[in-house]
């Protein structure tokens, strides 16, 4: 496939406006590289009508593909089966901080969970924020994650909770959540994302936009909060140092799972392989760009998680 533009940025820059985190198609060229689907699906709109067909169909299937392969080990529990990546985010508590810390519901919520697997984020809250909670519906459309995530939230007994399969790929959010979120009569309404949402611009701007809409909210005080990859891509050796720094507190806290972990990294990486080539990775700089094309305001920016590879978005209409 020719790409139809002679010069053209891949990625944007990353959320502190600093250095290009990507090398335009000019320099791929010149250095024999070709562009992931993930970054040609990125851009897509920059390409001709007929090239646009072929990489929306192509980004379809490769992650109906990626995700068949990966559910299991992406959205398994720690603890859960083989070693996964659910041990792997336990020791690292990047999922505790941002639910427990930056999402931080008060009590009489109702979480809207996009792309919420098998119900990471409300699991990863206190017991006293759990119980707090007005509901909890986790939207997503993996079959293979519906039994599991019913299992769990049935488990944390928060009240008017549900797994909503539905695909938000196109933009659209499940017609019976007005109603759902209605019956639950919460006194606001927060919506996450954990490093979730690998659509395309136009139905990631959409959800974003018609997520706080208060025709689906109720006119009720909301707040969207979106966990993301800072920069678009982890930096190994970055994470490598901090576990091997914080590794002897791991130890002492989960030996288990820190074992079950450290058996977990290889296939942590080939994950994280294939997602970078077949997916589209945003930088926090990118995700607060269509927040704001969607008509959001950008409340608060947490660049922290993770030593810095991961960064919380705080945004409301």
């Amino acid at each position: 496939m020719k790409e139809s533009l002679a010069s053209t940025t891949i990625l944007g820059k990353d959320h502190t406006g600093g250095v290009p985190t990507a090398l335009t198609l000019d320099l791929l060229r010149l250095q024999g590289e070709a562009m992931t689907l993930g970054q040609r699906a990125k851009i897509v709109g920059r390409f001709s009508p007929a090239e646009q067909i072929d990489i929306h169909q192509e980004y379809a299937t490769a992650q109906a593909v990626f995700w068949k392969k990966w559910t299991v080990f992406r959205c398994s529990q720690a603890g859960e089966g083989d070693p996964n990546f659910g041990d792997v985010q336990k020791v690292l508590g990047v999922n505790r901080y941002f639910a427990r810390e930056i999402v931080n519901p008060e009590a009489g919520a109702f979480i809207v969970d996009l792309g919420g697997g098998s119900g990471t984020v409300p699991a990863s809250f206190t017991k006293q924020q759990r119980e707090g909670l007005a509901g909890c519906a986790i939207i997503d459309n993996n079959d293979l994650l519906a039994e599991k995530a019913e299992q769990r939230l049935k488990r944390m007994s928060i009240a008017n909770s549900r797994f909503i399969n539905h695909d938000l790929a196109d933009g659209s959010l499940p017609e019976k959540l007005s109603e759902i979120i209605s019956a639950a009569k919460p006194s606001h309404v927060v919506v996450t994302t954990n490093w979730s949402l690998y659509f395309l611009d136009a139905p990631t701007r959409t959800l974003f936009r018609s997520c706080l809409d208060p025709k689906v909210i109720g006119g009720r005080p909301s707040r969207l909060v979106a966990n993301c990859i800072t920069v678009g891509k982890f930096d190994r050796e970055k994470l490598k140092q901090g576990f091997i720094k914080h590794l002897p507190s791991y130890l002492a806290r989960f030996p288990k799972t820190t074992f079950r972990a450290i058996q977990a990294l290889k296939q942590m990486e080939q994950f994280a392989d294939e997602l970078t080539e077949t997916t589209i990775l945003r930088t926090a700089g990118e995700f607060e760009t269509l927040m704001r094309e969607a008509g959001l305001t950008i409340a608060a920016v947490n660049p922290t998680l993770l030593w810095g590879q991961s960064t919380a978005i705080t945004a409301v209409k």
